[in-house]
């Protein structure tokens, strides 16, 4: 009787933010009719979702623009794929074991983000990442839109297949290299910039060990703290000046760098050809809506 209650009370907030919440209802319909999303997702920004620093208002302008973009860009038979086993556009075999990356949805349960980057080796998830495309404005940033990652995890047990595959990618963690294909992805679909989840405003940070890495991820980088305590990176990816770095690690970093490059300038190629063909292919009309 009470849990039900709770979710009357929550319902009826909708009535505050009627106008947007009908225009996220259009954005999803066809999405809905043809089953590829829980029925949920149009309340989902009643609930804590992305980021505890985001008001009901900006989460609801995240999720019908994220939606929309989706529809806009992709052509929908690669949309079907995501929302199906997951679309492979990475892979790569070193040192005997096979590397792949996959775009897919971790729907129902997408509160860390919409759009989820698995890396596998081998088939074995070992990390992956969390993202939506969301408006500028709601960062308080000047781009229509960005990338905004609320979530990089790796998954329990599997610190001796993460260690092999960082040494077979020049020392370059996971994590990184994720970094490295979320970049070439963006810029093939002509998003400039990204916004990255701090220890405060992310979900799942529970404990300390597990919350200072989200910061410190991002510092390694050329990045600036935003009002919302977030971080915001332009795109391409701009690392730290080598003269920071002690004389003895720089040939290191160089090599550590290349190969993230590399990475990232495959993953542009693949996502900047489909962008260029996108209308030429069934795609979903649909604008992202302004804020």
């Amino acid at each position: 009787m009470v849990e039900w209650l709770v979710l009357c009370l929550r319902g009826s907030r909708i009535l505050f933010f009627i106008h947007d919440h009908f225009k996220l209802r259009k954005t999803l319909s066809s999405l809905h009719r043809h089953r590829l999303l829980c029925p949920r997702v149009k309340v989902y920004y009643l609930f804590d979702y992305l980021s505890v620093s985001l008001t009901t208002r900006k989460k609801l302008k995240i999720i019908n623009c994220h939606y929309a973009f989706l529809q806009r860009t992709f052509p929908f038979h690669i949309i079907k794929k995501i929302y199906g086993d997951g679309l492979t556009f990475w892979s790569e075999t070193r040192e005997g074991n096979s590397y792949e990356i996959s775009l897919k949805t971790p729907s129902p349960f997408e509160r860390e983000g919409p759009l989820l980057l698995d890396f596998t080796m081998n088939g074995t998830a070992l990390y992956c990442m969390g993202f939506s495309f969301a408006p500028g404005k709601c960062f308080g940033v000047r781009e229509r839109i960005i990338l905004f990652i609320s979530r990089i995890q790796g998954y329990a047990g599997r610190l001796k297949e993460i260690s092999v595959c960082t040494k077979a990618f020049g020392e370059n963690k996971p994590s990184t290299l994720l970094l490295s294909i979320v970049e070439g992805m963006a810029l093939g679909l002509g998003v400039e910039s990204l916004i990255g989840i701090s220890t405060n405003n992310q979900l799942a940070c529970l404990t300390a060990d597990y919350a200072r890495n989200y910061d410190r991820f991002w510092e390694s980088f050329e990045s600036t703290k935003i009002s919302s305590g977030d971080y915001y990176l332009e795109l391409p990816l701009k690392n730290k000046d080598l003269f920071l770095i002690p004389s003895k690690h720089r040939r290191r970093t160089l090599k550590k760098r290349a190969t993230r490059r590399e990475i990232a300038l495959k993953v542009y190629a693949h996502f900047s050809k489909m962008n260029l063909l996108k209308n030429e292919v069934q795609a979903f009309p649909l604008e992202c809506p302004e804020s």
